[in-house]
């Protein structure tokens, strides 16, 4: 017969006690498996190319299209999206960002997400698996049809709506309203984000317009719980962000895209 204290306890106190201790284990080292006795143990105070944990880190997510990993388009748009941030919003970052497969295990270190497409786009299996997961525990991404013609641009703007279907069939993508607070002046020292120069389709759908103008910003996003976690651009964020100007392009100005840029970043801090 159990006495009474073994008739209190609770079920599975074992179990629990064990993923308790496993759980305080992968917290305080960071998931990282011991080092070989005798290591010798470097401290970095990030002045000499080391990068301070303190310090705001992106990653740019390599893409899968035709089945194989891509190399990232617009290589240095987070670099100089980084720079502008350290600037202006004195934002303590490092300016190197990690480069990473959606499905590496990896991703769930970095809140902040940036994907540049220029092909078709498929996620799934780990690799939705993993975005979703960093999506649903403080993450975001921010995402944008890269220049690449006006046919390779439909094409990956269809085929990441999908994708964002696929990761939150229930929240689809929506418009941000213009007088979100991530356009708001708060949020962007200041000054709301109520103009930016872009060059969109014509009206008939049938290529871009021969000229960029003064626009209302357009950004669709997917809200989960009352947050936004995915924040996309239909038009060219990145190759604007590294300076480039193509005539065919339907993206940005360099100067809207960096102030677009900082506003989804500074967001993304707010959680």
């Amino acid at each position: 017969m159990p006495n009474k204290d073994q008739a209190r306890a609770p079920a599975n106190r074992g179990q629990k006690a064990f993923c308790l201790s496993r759980n305080i284990i992968a917290y305080a080292t960071g998931m990282e498996l011991p080092k070989p006795k005798l290591t010798r143990t470097v401290i970095v105070d990030g002045a000499d190319g080391g990068i301070a944990r303190s310090k705001f880190r992106a990653l740019q997510l390599q893409y899968i299209s035709d089945e194989s990993l891509q190399p990232p388009p617009a290589a240095d748009a987070l670099r100089n999206l980084m720079a502008y941030l350290e600037q202006n919003a004195k934002l303590d970052v490092a300016k190197t960002s990690e480069v990473l497969a959606p499905s590496s295990p990896l991703v769930t270190k970095y809140k902040f997400m940036y994907l540049h497409g220029r092909k078709p786009f498929t996620l799934e299996g780990d690799g939705l698996e993993s975005i979703k997961s960093n999506l649903q525990t403080g993450g975001l991404l921010l995402a944008d049809a890269g220049c690449n013609g006006f046919d390779a641009w439909q094409k990956f703007d269809a085929s990441f709506r999908k994708a964002c279907k696929d990761l939150f069939p229930d929240s689809p993508l929506q418009v941000i309203p213009a007088n979100y607070p991530l356009l708001g002046a708060k949020m962007n020292g200041g000054a709301a984000i109520t103009s930016i120069r872009c060059r969109r389709e014509r009206t008939d759908g049938k290529g871009p317009e021969a000229e960029m103008r003064n626009y209302a910003p357009y950004l669709e996003g997917v809200k989960v719980d009352g947050r936004w976690v995915i924040v996309y651009s239909k038009y060219d964020i990145g190759c604007a962000l590294e300076g480039h100007k193509a005539a065919d392009c339907l993206g940005h100005d360099k100067e809207s895209a960096l102030k677009l840029g900082s506003a989804v970043v500074l967001y993304s801090l707010k959680r």
